[in-house]
């Protein structure tokens, strides 16, 4: 049990620490808007507003996909930057090329292009990738949560 505390959750708790030091006014938003929507949860859970509560957790999950960021995110991000940029060169493809090594790896014969037509969308619009990627990832969550 020990070895699980001191491999996973004190790094974690020592990365946000050094995110709350580096970036106070983000960590602050981030904590008030968590803090909030737990609150509301609990006090809809006291008062036996099983709806409220329900889109209260989903606030919560929102607000936390909106300020985490995944081990695999940069994948995802990369992804969208290499489909938006074989679209705007006319020439979309089932492989993407690694700028850096030159190497090609057929991403999207193992995995569907389906989810990242959005993102792709937004980033051929202007949209920032990493933005792009967030707010597909909220609206993903959103009609999930929607009954």
């Amino acid at each position: 049990m020990w070895e699980l505390l001191e491999g996973m959750i004190l790094p974690t708790l020592s990365s946000v620490g050094l995110a709350m030091r580096e970036h106070p006014v983000v960590a602050g938003l981030y904590l008030v808007l968590s803090l909030a929507t737990l609150a509301m949860l609990g006090v809809s859970l006291w008062r036996g507003e099983a709806r409220k509560a329900y889109w209260w957790s989903v606030g919560f999950v929102l607000v936390s996909t909106a300020f985490g960021w995944g081990d695999d995110a940069y994948s995802h991000v990369y992804r969208i930057v290499a489909l938006a940029e074989e679209y705007r060169a006319g020439q979309p493809g089932m492989l993407l090329t690694n700028p850096t090594t030159g190497q090609v790896l057929p991403v999207f014969v193992f995995y569907s292009v389906l989810p990242y037509l959005p993102g792709t969308f937004l980033n051929l619009l202007g949209v920032p990738a990493w933005l792009a990627f967030k707010l597909v990832l909220l609206g993903q969550y959103l009609v999930l949560a929607w009954r």
